[in-house]
């Protein structure tokens, strides 16, 4: 089926090469060992099983307002490595608004390189030039790290709830 947005590109970073893609069947493993271990920043707590997020994939296979996007490091020709993820989900088929979901580096050998920013920002070209007017977001206010990293991209908080922040871009 095919997705709202479907980012695929090649960036360019640190003298490193990564491109991005829908994920597919062979990624849930990686994505569910992923989710389970920074759990604790996510809304959903609870460990995930291969057969719930089997179960999960299906779903979100049929589901055409929802995509989860990989970025991969090419380390040769030939080998990619899956080192993060993002998902963006929308209410409905004609809204211009996006929700971006489980930004996750994944591959902590990754973190504090910039991956994450141009990851971020290669997928908000793509939603924008899709004819996407914002981007969205729900944070828990205990994780101060994500949240100071969005408003430095540019969000602003919009509201309150009593665990998190609603954060908005305008792209």
């Amino acid at each position: 089926m095919k997705k709202f947005i479907e980012i695929e590109t090649e960036f360019s970073l640190n003298s490193k090469k990564f491109t991005i893609r829908t994920i597919t069947a062979k990624d849930i493993e990686v994505l569910r060992q992923w989710k389970n271990k920074n759990r604790a920043f996510f809304h959903l707590k609870q460990e995930i099983t291969p057969d719930q997020q089997e179960n999960w994939f299906n779903s979100f296979c049929r589901d055409e307002l929802k995509n989860i996007h990989l970025c991969e490091y090419v380390d040769t020709s030939t080998s990619k490595k899956p080192v993060a993820c993002v998902g963006f989900r929308k209410e409905t088929t004609l809204s211009t608004k996006a929700e971006l979901f489980n930004l996750i580096i994944g591959e902590e050998s990754f973190n504090g390189q910039g991956l994450a920013q141009a990851f971020f920002e290669q997928c908000r070209k793509g939603l924008k030039s899709s004819g996407h007017s914002d981007i969205w977001l729900e944070v828990l206010k205990t994780n101060t790290k994500a949240v100071e990293w969005y408003l430095r991209q540019g969000f602003q908080k919009k509201a309150e709830e009593n665990e998190y922040w609603i954060l908005s871009l305008p792209l």
